[in-house]
């Protein structure tokens, strides 16, 4: 089974219906799976500090002409209002990366708007 079936499978089980949206572009509905990254940064310091991202897994055709989600688009869900911009804690770490074996999707880490 590849990687698009997995998730459409994933999506049919645990997905929930957010927006993806970036000014000037228009709007995307579609169903993304939820899930969680924790991590620890250590500064040049030497100090620590934890970090939580809220992970969200969409498809590659989901999103149509909007393209591929970049640091700073917003993700809304629906049923709440919750929204979360897509980001990283760290800089140097890609806030939307290739998922699965033959990158049908697309992982993205994101932190909630308060």
């Amino acid at each position: 089974m590849n990687s698009a079936t997995q998730l459409t499978i994933l999506q049919s089980v645990a997905g929930i219906p957010v927006t993806l949206t970036r000014t000037g572009v228009t709007p995307v509905p579609l169903t993304a799976v939820k899930g969680f990254t924790r991590g620890e940064l250590i500064s040049a310091d030497g100090t620590s500090s934890e970090f939580l991202t809220v992970d969200w897994l969409i498809g590659v055709a989901q999103t149509g002409s909007f393209g591929k989600p970049k640091r700073g688009d917003v993700i809304q869900v629906a049923a709440t209002g919750t929204s979360y911009t897509i980001a990283h804690p760290d800089p140097t770490t890609k806030a939307v990366v290739p998922h699965g074996s033959d990158e049908t999707a697309w992982r993205i880490h994101s932190i909630e708007n308060h």
